[in-house]
């Protein structure tokens, strides 16, 4: 700044990026993309949570009396949960 006090540090930035840009050899295809703004690679990695706690702590909801009936179950049955 102290080079070209008649630039503000908004032209000074963009100074350097081009100058930058213009001093690194790129392929014709990174640089459609980058002036696209379009990211350079993507990220496919899926997040899965595991519960780690113990199945009595675990939150459980009744299942409906309609999917009840629809899997038979009986009265003294244990299979309640989803």
């Amino acid at each position: 700044m102290n080079e070209h006090p008649e630039f503000d540090i908004v032209e000074i930035t963009r100074k350097i990026g081009v100058n930058m840009l213009n001093s690194v050899e790129i392929t014709s295809q990174e640089a459609a993309w980058y002036l696209l703004r379009e990211p350079m690679s993507k990220c496919s990695t899926v997040v899965t949570t595991i519960p780690t706690m113990w199945p009595c702590d675990r939150q459980r909801i009744r299942k409906t009396q309609k999917e009840l009936d629809a899997i038979g179950v009986g009265e003294d049955s244990t299979n309640i949960w989803k």
